[in-house]
């Protein structure tokens, strides 16, 4: 649907029914650009042997999810387009933020053991940890910018809890030693 005014227009991109693309994150932070994005979903498969050589396959686990991001942080842009995107979506951080505070928060994070959402073009990943920043260096590219590959992995929550969980099942076995 095309808006026919700027009121539609502003409500139409807030519900993220159009207008702009879609913009990457990690955790809070906009990341300037988005030059590589890599990994697979993995399950590991486990087999019993059988008869003739054959194998059964009993039971399937999947693997934390883990994607390799290739950014690059920038100083702030102060183009007109960034200028309307900030207006219509509320976040100025493009227009204040530089690389260094850019770089300084992705640290943070990692340092803090945060647990974030992780936004690309691809999917949203809810419960992630910064697993590695490896920043490489260009002299030709990297005079205003911060580039890294920024490794996130998922963290996959099981239950613990006094209601049959894991903890309950460990007192368990170690009860009947």
């Amino acid at each position: 649907m095309i808006p026919n005014n700027i009121a539609d227009a502003v409500a139409s991109i807030r519900d993220g029914e159009f207008g702009l693309i879609e913009q990457i994150y990690i955790g809070d932070l906009l990341v300037s650009a988005l030059t590589g994005l890599s990994g697979s979903d993995e399950m590991i498969v486990t087999e019993k042997p059988i008869e003739e050589g054959y194998a059964a396959t009993d039971a399937a686990v999947r693997l934390p999810t883990v994607r390799s991001l290739d950014i690059c942080l920038a100083n702030p842009d102060y183009s007109i387009e960034t200028g309307v995107t900030a207006a219509l979506t509320g976040d100025v951080s493009s227009l204040t933020d530089t690389w260094r505070d850019k770089r300084d928060t992705l640290w943070q994070m990692f340092e803090d053991k945060e647990i974030i959402e992780v936004q690309t073009h691809e999917d949203n990943y809810p419960s992630m940890i910064i697993q590695s920043i490896t920043p490489w260096y260009d002299a030709d590219e990297n005079w205003d910018a911060y580039f890294a590959t920024v490794v996130v992995r998922e963290l996959i929550e099981t239950s613990t809890g006094s209601e049959g969980g894991l903890l309950d099942k460990a007192k368990d076995a170690v009860g009947e030693l």
